[in-house]
C-alpha cells in the first residue's frame, strides 16, 4: 500500500516539493486581501490538477495519473473566498473505500501484480484532472482519455462523467474550443483503436448534435488541435501510441521520427 501525504519528500520527481500532493480538503472563509477588490467583480477563478492519494507504486508515478484536485477563489462583494475539492468520480470513491489503490497507472499497465478493479467498475479512472471548459453554463472537468466530468457551482460537488445522453462514443479531449459566434462546443478524442480519432459537436444547448471517424494510418498522442472559421486542423505527429510495443516492454508512448508530421 502506498498512501502519499502533504509535504513528505520523495525520489519521484512528480511527488516532490512544489508537486508534492495535498491531503486535506480546507474551507478559507475570507481570505486576507493585499489591496482592494472591486465589488463588481463577482464569480470563481478555477485550476484542476493531479493530486495522488493512493498509488500502486510510488516510483513509477507519472503525474498523468493523479486524481484530480479543484481549487477555487471566489470573489463576492470585495472579499475573497478559498476553497479544494477532490473530483470525486467513482473509480476515486472506490481507492477510498478500500483505503488503497485499486488502479495502477499508466506506468504500471503491464506490471504482473494482479488487478483488484471490482466487477462491474469502471475499466480505467476517471481522473478529470487536466483542464477546466465552461459550456452551455456548465463546467466540465476533463481527462483526456475519459468522459467529460459535471462540477457544480458555486458548491464544486462532483455531479459525475456525462456521456450527452449516450451519444458520446469516444474519448473526449481535454482542450475543446468554444465557437463564440454559433456557441457550439467543438471536440474531438484518440484512441488505441481505429477510427483513431473522432470529432464532434456540441450545440449551443449542450447537446452532441454531431460525430464523425477520421481515419489516419495509426494511433498518436494528440494532445491538442485548432479550429478557424472553416476548418478544423488535427496534428498528426509522430508520438504514436502502442498497447503492443507496451506488451513487450516497451513504452506505450514513443517518438517514432519516421512518420512526420
Amino acid at each position: 500500500m502506498t498512501q502519499l501525504h502533504a509535504g513528505a519528500p520523495s525520489s519521484n520527481f512528480f511527488l516532490d516539493g512544489n508537486f508534492s500532493p495535498v491531503d486535506q480538503e480546507r474551507d478559507t472563509e475570507e481570505m486576507e486581501v493585499i489591496g482592494i477588490i472591486p465589488t463588481d467583480l463577482q464569480g470563481h477563478f478555477l485550476r484542476v490538477g493531479p493530486n495522488p492519494v493512493h498509488v500502486f507504486s510510488e516510483e513509477a508515478y507519472h503525474t498523468f495519473d493523479g486524481d484530480g484536485m479543484i481549487h477555487a477563489i471566489e470573489f463576492r462583494n470585495g472579499k475573497a473566498r478559498y476553497r479544494n475539492r477532490f473530483i470525486e468520480n467513482e473509480g476515486f470513491k472506490l481507492e477510498q473505500e478500500r483505503g488503497d489503490w485499486v488502479y495502477k497507472g499508466m506506468k504500471s499497465l503491464m506490471d504482473p501484480t494482479p488487478s483488484r478493479i471490482p466487477e462491474g467498475a469502471p475499466s480505467s479512472k476517471n481522473l478529470a484532472n487536466t483542464a477546466f471548459t465552461y459550456h452551455n453554463n456548465t463546467l466540465y472537468a476533463l481527462h483526456e482519455p475519459s468522459q467529460p466530468t459535471i462540477i457544480s457551482l458555486p458548491d464544486l460537488d462532483t455531479q459525475g462523467p456525462t456521456d450527452f445522453d449516450g451519444k458520446l462514443t469516444h474519448p473526449f479531449t481535454a482542450h475543446p474550443k468554444i465557437d463564440k459566434k454559433s456557441g457550439e462546443m467543438i471536440a474531438y478524442g484518440y484512441s488505441f483503436q481505429a477510427p483513431f480519432v473522432s470529432y464532434s459537436v456540441i450545440d449551443q444547448h449542450g447537446d452532441l448534435v454531431h460525430t464523425t471517424p477520421i481515419t489516419i494510418p495509426r494511433s498518436i498522442f494528440m494532445h491538442d488541435f485548432a479550429v478557424t472559421e472553416k476548418y478544423t486542423l488535427f496534428l498528426d505527429f509522430p508520438i504514436t501510441l502502442d498497447v503492443g510495443r507496451a506488451i513487450a516492454g516497451g513504452p506505450a508512448v514513443d517518438f517514432e521520427p519516421q512518420y512526420g508530421s
